[in-house]
């Protein structure tokens, strides 16, 4: 009776010998985890931050080229776009995705604010997490369809209304609508642009489909994959 007492002793003391090694080597390795995850993050700030001098850097020599006024605004503010970008991504260490509630108000009140004008600006955004490869041109086409809209919809009045939706649909589609209570949509005015090619480009590189009615001034409307 003590020979087997002593040998499940004897074998209990192993498995929890066993045990705390294991738990041991678990704690090591997560320890090792997190400081490469710390280490990653402090590369992604640098990273952006390198990143956003460049933007200025850019910026800055476009100005310095003698270009007209409004080309100068017009880089400006897809450099801003892609700006703000980055900033909502490294700036709160999201570094796969990007939250429409966050960049979409940001970027709108940003190059609205840029361009000076008194303009009204609303939104109903859900909580949708766009892709990190899909957030760049999404804001590069929200900039063009603010553009055209400061630019053109309000050209014969100093003041607006701008409304943006973003809502989830089936099938991983996001419903994208752009509307302005301007003078109206004229297709033979904005056919050969090049706003209108960009934002046709940027909707083809998201995978989407778009329409553009005249309702009380211009509603853009497109279908767009951008969570995936």
């Amino acid at each position: 009776m003590a020979l087997i007492t002593t040998v499940a002793l004897a074998a209990s003391l192993a498995v929890g010998w066993n045990i705390l090694s294991l738990a041991r080597a678990d704690a090591h390795h997560m320890a090792e985890l997190a400081e490469a995850l710390r280490t990653n993050q402090i590369l992604m700030r640098e990273i952006h931050h390198r990143v956003k001098n460049n933007l200025q850097t850019v910026m800055a020599l476009v100005r310095l080229q003698g270009l007209r006024p409004e080309t100068v605004q017009k880089l400006n503010d897809r450099i801003q776009a892609m700006s703000a970008v980055h900033e909502q991504m490294y700036g709160f260490d999201q570094f796969s995705s990007v939250n429409a509630r966050q960049l979409v108000p940001s970027l709108a009140r940003t190059l609205v604010g840029l361009n000076d004008r008194p303009i009204d600006l609303a939104f109903e955004l859900d909580d949708i997490e766009i892709d990190a490869e899909k957030a760049t041109p999404f804001a590069l086409l929200l900039n063009e369809l603010l553009t055209n809209s400061i630019k053109y919809a309000f050209a014969d009045r100093s003041q607006g209304q701008i409304r943006v939706r973003l809502l989830r649909q089936p099938n991983d589609v996001v419903l994208f609508e752009f509307a302005d209570d301007g003078i109206g949509y004229d297709p033979t005015a904005t056919k050969a642009g090049m706003g209108s090619r960009l934002i046709k480009a940027f909707v083809t590189e998201l995978s989407g489909t778009f329409t553009i009615e005249r309702m009380n001034g211009t509603l853009f409307r497109a279908q767009l994959a951008l969570t995936r």
